[in-house]
């Protein structure tokens, strides 16, 4: 009897740990927030400390690396806040990109085959319904989101997007229902690079790195032996 009711309440547990990992308030409901929080405290405490004379006498003036310190903490505040799981998919013009996050959502959402055009960072995140929305390199809000009635309507706006030669977008915020991206995971569709002329894209697409929680790299099979040496 005592055997029976240690393996329903594991059960019980059990099942209550899964309802956690389902929920996309697991990350506080495990003391995650707790944990940012007192990280940025932290790193408001160390910007206090850098800007004393004592620090820049006797610690900066023979340390190795710190210059712009206060700069870098700063974006360390930014960065321990983020709750955001983006798994970003690169590489050259016209390798694929697109078309396997295409595959992946199970719908032609992202306009594919249009080469450098495609010169802007689109982030898919879940929603229960289908939106569009439009940053420049800041995260200011360009367009506020437009909601479409279904997938169709949304692939032909962001056809558009694509071929508009708008440099103030930066980036392309795309809400539509895919179960597999809930609990903050995020897929990114960077700009294809390699040409000279597409400098600027390949900037894009590396200033956005560092925000990266996966990396994947699509290469084109028929360029025999990948990537090129001259467009690396």
């Amino acid at each position: 009897m005592a055997s029976a009711v240690t393996d329903q309440n594991l059960q019980e547990n059990n099942a209550g740990v899964d309802d956690l990992h389902s929920c996309s308030d697991f990350l506080y409901t495990n003391g995650y927030c707790a944990i940012q929080n007192d990280l940025k405290e932290l790193y408001s405490s160390l910007q206090g400390f850098v800007v004393k004379e004592e620090f820049k006498m006797h610690i900066q003036r023979d340390a190795f690396n710190i210059d712009n310190i206060e700069e870098k903490l700063e974006q360390l505040k930014v960065d321990v806040m983020r709750t955001e799981c983006p798994i970003v998919i690169a590489g050259e013009t016209s390798s694929g990109k697109s078309s396997i996050i295409n595959l992946i959502l199970g719908e032609q959402i992202l306009p594919t085959g249009i080469g450098a055009s495609t010169s802007k960072v689109c982030r898919v995140k879940h929603s229960d319904c289908y939106e569009v929305s439009t940053k420049d390199r800041n995260g200011k809000i360009l367009e506020e989101a437009r909601s479409f009635k279904n997938a169709k309507e949304m692939t032909e706006k962001l056809q558009d997007l694509a071929e508009k030669a708008d440099e103030e977008i930066s980036y392309v915020d795309i809400y539509m229902p895919v179960p597999m991206l809930q609990g903050n995971v995020m897929i990114v569709d960077t700009p294809g690079f390699g040409d000279q002329e597409q400098q600027g894209v390949a900037e894009k697409m590396m200033s956005y790195l560092p925000n990266a929680l996966a990396f994947i790299f699509v290469l084109n099979v028929s360029n025999a032996g990948g990537v090129q040496d001259d467009r690396v």
